[in-house]
């Protein structure tokens, strides 16, 4: 399904919903010290109140948040063939400084 648009909004609004989201990351993952899953599962959920306070079903988002996914799916299979195929993690660890990963 091609993605739809489903509310306009000005750019000036749309400034400070991404300043609020950058914020609220910026703020867990640094101040707190959260993980990144949380941060933006909190991003997430605003943005979705943000979207049912202007009236708009979650259905309608939920279905382009998946159309969102479906246009990415090649990268992250790139990503999951590289890992997997011939990419072991042993490899990695000898060449990296700092030996933190994420996964």
């Amino acid at each position: 399904m091609p993605p739809k648009i489903l509310t306009q909004i000005s750019p000036k609004l749309a400034f400070m919903i991404s300043t609020i989201v950058i914020a609220i990351m910026g703020v867990t993952m640094i101040g707190f010290g959260w993980v990144p899953h949380l941060s933006l599962i909190l991003a997430i959920c605003v943005l979705l109140a943000i979207g049912l306070f202007k009236g708009l079903s979650f259905n309608d988002m939920q279905e382009q948040m998946a159309s969102g996914v479906m246009s990415g799916i090649g990268a992250i299979y790139l990503v999951l063939l590289y890992w997997f195929d011939g990419c072991r993690l042993d490899d990695v660890w000898r060449h990296t400084d700092t030996h933190v990963f994420w996964f």
